[in-house]
């Protein structure tokens, strides 16, 4: 896999926003930081296709997400939310539409199996995934659709704040099983970012950190007024 972005902007958020993602010696993670208001969550969704950059550009394995089309793109460039939707179906009829949804991409999910085994590795018990997504708590349902954003198998998994709403205990085991998959990782804690990052971009102050395998670097605009 070799995630390629060059130049992309979207004002007055962020500008000239250039890395490189190649897994071709282990998984890469790169952590996003700064203060609120400075585009982090915009740069995820605009790098899952749910809104436009106004200029640069994207490729995933030398093909733009206009080549690989919507559907296809967003396959294999997952965005899990920080605050799952408030769904009245259970999390097992959620994962039964989404696959549904990628049906095309039904060999990628045999690869890593049943996202109930994956959240039961995270104390989520096999009776929570027939509870509405609604009735439980932050905590479940943030593990229940990180679970199915693993088992979907993407190329790159975008995670704004997955952690968020977890204690200590399963941030940690959480953190052991994405660490093991290339994810462009929002945070706002120094300490996770050193704990699960192999290389990081801040989008507010431009400090640039190259791990071993990716090259990272953004040209941010002169002033960004936080929220």
């Amino acid at each position: 896999m070799r995630l390629k972005v060059t130049g992309a902007t979207r004002r007055p958020l962020f500008r000239g926003v250039t890395f490189e993602l190649d897994d071709d010696d282990g998984p890469t993670v790169l952590t996003v930081m700064g203060p609120s208001g400075c585009g982090k969550t915009t740069l995820v969704k605009c790098l899952a296709g749910l809104e436009p950059f106004d200029s640069g550009t994207i490729a995933l394995d030398g093909k733009t997400m206009a080549e690989w089309g919507m559907a296809n793109w967003r396959a294999h460039v997952l965005y899990v939310p920080q605050r799952p939707p408030l769904l009245r179906m259970t999390g097992l009829e959620f994962w039964k539409q989404v696959t549904q949804e990628f049906a095309s991409q039904r060999a990628r999910f045999a690869e890593h199996g049943d996202p109930i085994k994956v959240a039961d590795t995270w104390d989520i018990g096999h009776h929570l995934w027939h509870r509405p997504l609604a009735q439980l708590s932050g905590g479940e349902a943030q593990r229940i659709m990180l679970a199915i954003g693993v088992a979907l198998n993407p190329d790159v998994l975008l995670l704004d704040e997955p952690t968020s709403a977890l204690d200590a205990t399963s941030t940690q085991r959480v953190e052991d099983t994405l660490r093991t998959r290339s994810c462009i990782w929002i945070t706002h804690s120094k300490e996770q970012a050193a704990r699960v990052g192999t290389c990081a971009l801040d989008l507010a102050t431009c400090r640039i950190d190259e791990g071993p395998a990716a090259l990272v670097d953004v040209e941010a605009p002169p002033s960004v007024t936080p929220n």
